[in-house]
């Protein structure tokens, strides 16, 4: 029956006894000095009254063999390995529950191994259990035992259930039970070499100034209190548990030094450089105590501040980084007896490397506001961004706001004031990267806008301010720019819009401009965009589309890019004359105009590539006294003429 049992992992019903103990107030830390120069410069909270009330309350517990067998007494286990623990309160898979468990098997597997038993790092037996596809608890648990030894190379296994998971947290108040069954199988013959069951319940209503108090003092956030109160419950649960289990080697007990806690600060957040690893455990008093943080720096030692409690730190240099780094602390005797116990808070990591500048920064203006959108920076441990604004441009940037989005809007902001905006992203550590680029907006009321001046000077047609109605004519100077944000409408009752200039009008996929004709336009048609004489001037139409007009687009002796542009309902889509104008016409949608879809002439040498030109009703391209032009990779369909 034994063997069965220990087969299918499944605990049994035990016998019933009952054991209660009753606790005051935890030992405090003396010295409030000693608490401020191990914090650094940390807020030292008030103490709060705290007790703690465990109650070790057991309905029964498995036959457990008689310790004073020979067979155990002489040869113990060599390598013992303790599986997950079955949690049996929950049907629940979330990862921070997930997380919780695994603090108390690691605090189970840190007071066990205080008994002397070569125990296999918790980690590792997850290894090597994945590697055979052993992932969920009750696949592990139905497994042989003979299999579980084989992967895991252990003469003894420990099988675990949780029969007791709750909490309750409600500011500094804290109220846990932890109650755990278990046993140790015998890897070849499956006897149950020990068994036992318990349950602790503890709350506390403060903060203690012992080690665990001095973590809590230092938590960041909520989860990390969380997984320190279960910490402290697990220990406490643990701690008499184990007392049942005989010393591995007879001639230690008592001899072995004894660890009671181990925690570090770190293991809730990143560390960067200047800041400290900080480390606390208590045990036995006037020992040699150190740390290791995972492989990576080992032996740090450890300062005892205080009878029987040791402190130390770890300052974390520039450029240094790792991650999943595990805490393991050891105290030594005179005679060389080493207890080791693994850090249960969860892996250290270091990070010295900051992020990327976020990338793709545009500022939109709205009524008394400024909206702001970047790309997604692709750092897997980003943390947010904070936004930076100023009223000069070159200076004077000031903090603004943090955002977890790529995204931020500006508000209640001064109408036609411009306002200047950079963007850092910051890590889990903290790490800061280098501002953004710099961009600017400026709020406008909402349209319609009235355009009856020209544009003498570098300006930005808005989408709140839309539409654009141009009331005549109107020159874009030389020496000016206009730029066009995404999604603005522009709308003329019959004048053209020339440029002498540059145009800028960058629409985007889901945001395009439109020039088009106002309804009180003569024969619902305008005259179009011309760019006029502007040589190799720099100016671009990009997701825009032009409709309604006689021309839509003239390139005289000019030359921009246009790209991506729906050119449709024109009279003429684009005309494109004289020797000097070379522009790139690319991935456009020339479509359904009454006469010719393109016009080059003139001696004129544009780069035609990868346009669709169709159903216009006369030519697709017409080439009238032009050569050494470009036209590659065109679809004309559906044209009336050639």
């Amino acid at each position: 029956m034994m063997g069965d049992m220990a087969q299918n992992g499944t605990l049994g019903a035990p016998t019933s006894h009952v054991r209660a103990d009753i606790r005051g107030p935890r030992l405090a830390m003396t010295s409030p000095s000693l608490i401020g120069s191990f914090l650094v410069g940390a807020i030292v909270f008030s103490v709060i009254a705290c007790s703690s009330i465990k109650s070790l309350t057991t309905e029964g517990s498995l036959a457990v063999p008689d310790f004073g067998q020979p067979t155990l007494q002489a040869r113990a286990p060599q390598l013992v390995a303790i599986l997950p623990f079955r949690n049996l309160t929950s049907n629940s898979d979330i990862e921070e529950e997930t997380e919780e468990i695994e603090i108390i098997r690691t605090a189970f597997s840190n007071h066990f191994s205080s008994r002397g038993y070569t125990t296999q790092w918790v980690k590792l037996t997850d290894k090597l259990l994945r590697e055979r596809e052993l992932v969920e608890v009750e696949d592990i648990n139905r497994s042989a035992i003979d299999k579980l030894a084989q992967i895991t190379k252990a003469e003894a296994l420990i099988f675990g259930e949780l029969t007791h998971f709750n909490r309750l947290y409600l500011g500094v108040y804290a109220q846990v039970a932890v109650g755990v069954r278990a046993k140790m199988v015998d890897a070849k013959t499956g006897t149950v070499l020990w068994a036992e069951e318990d349950v602790s319940r503890g709350h506390t209503g403060g903060f203690s100034m012992d080690p665990m108090g001095i973590a809590i003092t230092l938590a960041t956030n909520a989860l990390a209190l969380r997984k320190i109160e279960l910490l402290r419950e697990a220990d406490n649960l643990f701690r008499d548990m184990v007392k049942t289990i005989p010393f591995a080697d007879m001639a230690e007990d008592g001899k072995r030094p004894t660890i009671t806690l181990l925690i570090n600060e770190a293991a809730t957040r990143s560390i960067r450089a200047g800041e400290d690893v900080r480390v606390g455990m208590t045990g036995d008093p006037e020992l040699q105590a150190s740390f290791d943080l995972g492989d990576y720096r080992l032996g740090v030692p450890m300062d005892e501040v205080k009878p029987g409690v040791y402190l130390g730190s770890y300052r974390v240099k520039p450029g240094e980084s790792a991650e999943q780094l595990t805490v393991r602390g050891y105290l030594k005797n005179p005679t060389g007896l080493t207890t080791k116990w693994m850090d249960a808070l969860g892996p250290v990591a270091i990070d010295t490397t900051p992020p990327e500048p976020p990338q793709g920064v545009v500022a939109r203006s709205g009524d008394h506001s400024v909206s702001l959108k970047w790309d997604m920076s692709p750092e897997p441990d980003l943390a947010g961004y904070r936004v930076y604004r100023s009223m000069k441009g070159i200076t004077g940037f000031k903090f603004r706001a943090i955002t977890e989005t790529p995204t931020f809007v500006d508000q209640d902001l001064r109408n036609d004031r411009r306002y200047f905006y950079k963007v850092v992203a910051f890590d889990k550590a903290g790490n800061e990267s280098r501002h953004s680029v710099r961009v600017a907006g400026t709020p406008i009321r909402p349209g319609p806008t009235f355009v009856r001046d020209d544009v003498s000077m570098d300006t930005n047609w808005v989408a709140a301010a839309s539409p654009y109605i141009l009331e005549k004519d109107i020159l874009v100077a030389e020496g000016a720019t206009l730029s066009v944000e995404p999604g603005t409408e522009v709308r003329s009752k019959g004048g053209a819009l020339r440029v002498r200039g540059r145009l800028l009008g960058k629409g985007e996929p889901n945001h395009v401009i439109l020039f088009t004709a106002d309804a009180s336009a003569p024969s619902n048609r305008w005259s179009g965009i011309l760019f006029d004489q502007t040589g190799d001037r720099e100016s671009s139409l990009e997701h825009v589309r032009i409709t309604k007009a006689e021309t839509g687009i003239t390139c005289s002796a000019s030359s921009p890019n246009i790209v991506g542009v729906d050119i449709s309902e024109n009279d003429i889509g684009i005309m494109i004359r004289a020797a000097s104008a070379h522009p790139v016409l690319e991935m456009n949608h020339i479509t359904m105009n009454s006469r010719d879809g393109i016009q080059v002439r003139d001696g004129a040498r544009p780069i035609i590539i990868g346009n669709q030109v169709l159903n216009n009703g006369r030519h697709g391209i017409e080439v009238l006294d032009s050569s050494a032009l470009a036209i590659r990779g065109n679809a004309l369909m559906g044209n009336h003429g050639f």
